[in-house]
Protein backbone atom coordinates (compact mmCIF):
# COMPACT_ATOMS: atom_id res chain seq x y z
CA UNK A 1 0.00 0.00 0.00
CA UNK A 2 1.27 3.45 -0.84
CA UNK A 3 0.14 6.98 -0.16
CA UNK A 4 1.33 9.76 -2.39
CA UNK A 5 3.33 12.63 -0.93
CA UNK A 6 3.65 16.01 -2.55
CA UNK A 7 7.30 17.00 -2.25
CA UNK A 8 8.39 20.41 -3.41
CA UNK A 9 11.46 22.57 -3.11
CA UNK A 10 11.01 25.55 -0.81
CA UNK A 11 12.01 28.71 -2.59
CA UNK A 12 11.77 31.13 0.35
CA UNK A 13 15.36 30.72 1.49
CA UNK A 14 17.96 30.87 -1.28
CA UNK A 15 20.87 30.13 1.10
CA UNK A 16 19.42 26.95 2.60
CA UNK A 17 17.53 24.55 0.36
CA UNK A 18 14.83 22.36 1.84
CA UNK A 19 12.03 20.15 0.54
CA UNK A 20 8.58 20.27 2.08
CA UNK A 21 6.41 17.16 2.23
CA UNK A 22 2.66 16.90 2.60
CA UNK A 23 0.18 14.06 2.18
CA UNK A 24 -3.05 15.27 0.53
CA UNK A 25 -4.98 12.24 1.86
CA UNK A 26 -3.85 12.61 5.48
CA UNK A 27 -4.56 15.89 7.20
CA UNK A 28 -1.67 17.09 9.34
CA UNK A 29 0.96 14.75 7.86
CA UNK A 30 3.79 17.18 7.14
CA UNK A 31 7.57 17.01 7.22
CA UNK A 32 10.62 18.28 5.35
CA UNK A 33 14.17 17.34 4.45
CA UNK A 34 17.34 19.12 3.35
CA UNK A 35 17.58 16.93 0.24
CA UNK A 36 14.98 15.18 -1.88
CA UNK A 37 16.24 11.79 -0.65
CA UNK A 38 16.02 12.88 3.00
CA UNK A 39 12.53 14.29 2.39
CA UNK A 40 11.40 10.91 0.98
CA UNK A 41 12.94 9.03 3.91
CA UNK A 42 11.29 11.34 6.46
CA UNK A 43 8.02 11.16 4.49
CA UNK A 44 7.88 7.40 5.13
CA UNK A 45 8.50 7.89 8.85
CA UNK A 46 5.90 10.67 9.01
CA UNK A 47 3.33 8.64 7.08
CA UNK A 48 3.62 5.54 9.24
CA UNK A 49 3.63 7.53 12.48
CA UNK A 50 0.50 9.43 11.43
CA UNK A 51 -1.30 6.25 10.37
CA UNK A 52 -0.47 4.69 13.75
CA UNK A 53 -1.47 7.74 15.78
CA UNK A 54 -4.61 8.58 13.79
CA UNK A 55 -5.81 4.97 13.58
CA UNK A 56 -9.03 5.72 15.46
CA UNK A 57 -9.83 8.61 13.13
CA UNK A 58 -11.42 8.28 9.74
CA UNK A 59 -8.30 7.60 7.69
CA UNK A 60 -9.00 7.92 3.97
CA UNK A 61 -8.04 5.23 1.51
CA UNK A 62 -5.04 6.30 -0.56
CA UNK A 63 -5.64 7.79 -3.98
CA UNK A 64 -3.39 7.54 -7.01
CA UNK A 65 -1.91 10.81 -8.21
CA UNK A 66 -0.24 11.37 -11.57
CA UNK A 67 0.82 14.93 -10.90
CA UNK A 68 4.29 16.39 -10.91
CA UNK A 69 6.10 16.26 -7.55
CA UNK A 70 3.94 13.39 -6.25
CA UNK A 71 5.93 10.47 -4.88
CA UNK A 72 4.60 7.07 -3.74
CA UNK A 73 5.51 6.38 -0.11
CA UNK A 74 5.16 2.82 1.18
CA UNK A 75 3.14 1.99 4.30
CA UNK A 76 4.60 -0.54 6.76
CA UNK A 77 2.99 -3.95 6.17
CA UNK A 78 1.45 -4.37 9.62
CA UNK A 79 -0.19 -0.94 9.34
CA UNK A 80 -1.38 -1.66 5.78
CA UNK A 81 -2.87 -4.96 6.96
CA UNK A 82 -4.80 -3.28 9.81
CA UNK A 83 -6.17 -0.55 7.54
CA UNK A 84 -7.09 -2.94 4.71
CA UNK A 85 -8.83 -5.21 7.19
CA UNK A 86 -10.90 -2.34 8.58
CA UNK A 87 -11.82 -0.96 5.15
CA UNK A 88 -12.82 -4.38 3.82
CA UNK A 89 -14.91 -5.14 6.91
CA UNK A 90 -16.67 -1.77 6.62
CA UNK A 91 -17.26 -2.28 2.88
CA UNK A 92 -19.03 -5.56 3.74
CA UNK A 93 -21.17 -3.80 6.36
CA UNK A 94 -19.81 -5.99 9.15
CA UNK A 95 -19.06 -5.00 12.73
CA UNK A 96 -15.90 -5.99 14.55
CA UNK A 97 -18.02 -8.43 16.55
CA UNK A 98 -19.29 -10.00 13.29
CA UNK A 99 -15.71 -10.49 12.08
CA UNK A 100 -14.56 -11.93 15.41
CA UNK A 101 -17.37 -14.49 15.20
CA UNK A 102 -16.48 -15.34 11.57
CA UNK A 103 -12.87 -15.93 12.61
CA UNK A 104 -13.85 -17.75 15.81
CA UNK A 105 -11.73 -15.45 17.98
CA UNK A 106 -12.70 -13.12 20.81
CA UNK A 107 -13.56 -9.50 20.12
CA UNK A 108 -10.46 -8.03 21.77
CA UNK A 109 -8.19 -10.29 19.67
CA UNK A 110 -9.95 -9.08 16.53
CA UNK A 111 -9.72 -5.43 17.60
CA UNK A 112 -5.93 -5.82 17.92
CA UNK A 113 -5.83 -6.90 14.26
CA UNK A 114 -7.41 -3.59 13.22
CA UNK A 115 -5.26 -1.52 15.59
CA UNK A 116 -2.41 0.01 13.57
CA UNK A 117 -0.20 0.13 16.69
CA UNK A 118 -0.80 -3.46 17.78
CA UNK A 119 -1.49 -5.38 14.58
CA UNK A 120 1.17 -8.03 14.03
CA UNK A 121 -0.69 -11.05 12.66
CA UNK A 122 0.89 -14.40 11.94
CA UNK A 123 0.73 -15.85 8.43
CA UNK A 124 -1.85 -18.30 9.72
CA UNK A 125 -4.04 -15.43 10.98
CA UNK A 126 -3.65 -13.50 7.72
CA UNK A 127 -4.73 -16.57 5.77
CA UNK A 128 -7.72 -17.09 8.08
CA UNK A 129 -8.80 -13.45 7.65
CA UNK A 130 -8.36 -13.53 3.88
CA UNK A 131 -10.44 -16.71 3.67
CA UNK A 132 -13.20 -15.13 5.78
CA UNK A 133 -13.24 -12.02 3.59
CA UNK A 134 -12.68 -13.99 0.38
CA UNK A 135 -10.10 -11.36 -0.50
CA UNK A 136 -6.32 -11.03 -0.43
CA UNK A 137 -5.14 -8.33 1.98
CA UNK A 138 -1.39 -8.81 1.67
CA UNK A 139 0.27 -9.27 -1.69
CA UNK A 140 3.47 -11.26 -1.60
CA UNK A 141 5.83 -10.51 -4.46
Amino acid sequence: MVYFAKIYKDSDNKERISYSVEFPDIEGALTYGNTLEMAKYLAKECLNLCLEEFSNHNIKKPKIYNEKNMYPIEVERNIAFALNLRWNREDLGLTQKDMAEKLKINLSAYQRLEDTKKSNPTLKTISKVENALKKELITVV
